[in-house]
């Protein structure tokens, strides 16, 4: 998909003197944040395995081998998707200002604002960027509910299981197209609602970019690097595909 080709080049921008100031802070709570994700990983892949052999009747006890992949996975998702969040949060007040940083060399127009401005612009917008933040979580809890229910339903049928652990990465990778795309489109005036819509007519890029997203947080290291990354190439994602189609939607709205 097209969208994986973003993120790869948000990658490489990342070093980049306009970009590398607002990257810091966020690669060091990453560091913090995931450090702790792969700690709690394996402490709730042993206790979701002992849930599921208990729950399995002794006639069936042979699937557990079948059902440890699909706990993994279950188990991959909601620690890392979790830890996602709280790293977007805490990292929300500079995700903003780099996403400008990133539209400005996308665009090849000149500094826009100086490195003073710009850490002046994180400190006096904190409060709003992280209550944008929980606002967007709001919309995202009910996405991890239906996930939930799934889930749940799933330990009931054999046949479905295999499929929870698809839909469960379909579904983290929208969010993250939902969460990383929203720096852009928020800074170029549209609401939430919004930038929602436009992801949407724009499906098989938003996808692609969001499961890229959702697989770089599983490799260690470069999950380090997967908040920053994922805002600059949403960020690039808007200036070449997105803003295009935003700005023909509002000219048909004029004519």
């Amino acid at each position: 998909m097209n969208g994986v080709g973003y993120l790869l080049r948000g990658l490489k921008l990342l070093p980049h003197p306009r970009v590398r100031p607002f990257v810091v802070v966020p690669l060091l709570l990453n560091f913090v944040l995931f450090g702790l994700g792969f700690y709690y990983l394996f402490d709730l892949m042993g206790f979701l395995q002992d849930k599921v052999e208990a729950w399995l009747p002794d006639l069936l006890s042979w699937l557990s081998f079948l059902v440890f992949p699909v706990v993994f996975v279950v188990a991959l998702l909601l620690v890392f998707y979790t830890f996602t969040i709280i790293a977007n949060i805490l990292g929300s007040p500079f995700n903003g200002v780099l996403a400008e940083r990133v539209e400005e060399l996308a665009k090849g127009k000149p500094p826009v604002t100086t490195d003073a401005e710009s850490w002046k612009a994180v400190i006096a917008g904190a409060p709003g960027a992280i209550f944008n933040e929980l606002g967007k979580l709001l919309y995202m809890v009910k996405w991890m509910i239906i996930g939930s229910i799934l889930t749940i339903i799933a330990m009931f049928s054999v046949v479905m299981a295999p499929m929870i652990p698809v839909i469960l990465f379909m579904i983290a990778a929208w969010l993250l197209a939902v969460e990383y795309a929203d720096y852009a489109t928020d800074n170029n005036g549209l609401r939430a609602s919004q930038s929602r819509a436009l992801l949407k007519r724009q499906r098989f890029h938003a996808m692609g970019f969001g499961g890229a997203a959702v697989l770089m947080t599983w490799i260690p290291l470069l999950n380090l690097l997967a908040m920053p990354a994922s805002v600059a190439g949403a960020t690039l994602m808007w200036v070449e595909q997105l803003e295009g189609v935003w700005t023909q939607e509002l000219a048909s709205r004029e004519s």
